[in-house]
């Protein structure tokens, strides 16, 4: 939901959020099978695949969402890495515990 915030320095911005709520919603209402075990930490994952993935002339979308989900999930069922903001995310495998 996109909302209109009046900053600190009194300066207007529109920011649109996501939640992993949101993220959850997707993988149900697309039937996301890859995704259908994700935790909090996995769909928190997403979020920072699709912030760092997504084109500013488009913003975040579903489409956005459903990509980052879809490329999430392929690296973790690969064991392919991910990076965020240059730090190596932690993807555990499908079935791994702590």
């Amino acid at each position: 939901m996109a909302r209109l915030i009046q900053g600190n320095d009194d300066e207007w911005v529109l920011r649109d959020e996501w939640s992993i709520e949101d993220i959850r919603n997707c993988i149900e209402t697309e039937n996301i099978e890859d995704a259908s075990g994700f935790t909090d930490e996995d769909c928190l994952n997403v979020m920072r695949v699709a912030e760092t993935a997504f084109d500013a002339n488009y913003g975040l979308n579903w489409d956005t969402i459903h990509s980052a989900i879809i490329l999430y999930a392929n690296c973790k069922r690969n064991g392919d890495p991910m990076f965020y903001r240059g730090a190596p995310i932690t993807i555990k495998q499908m079935g791994e515990t702590a």
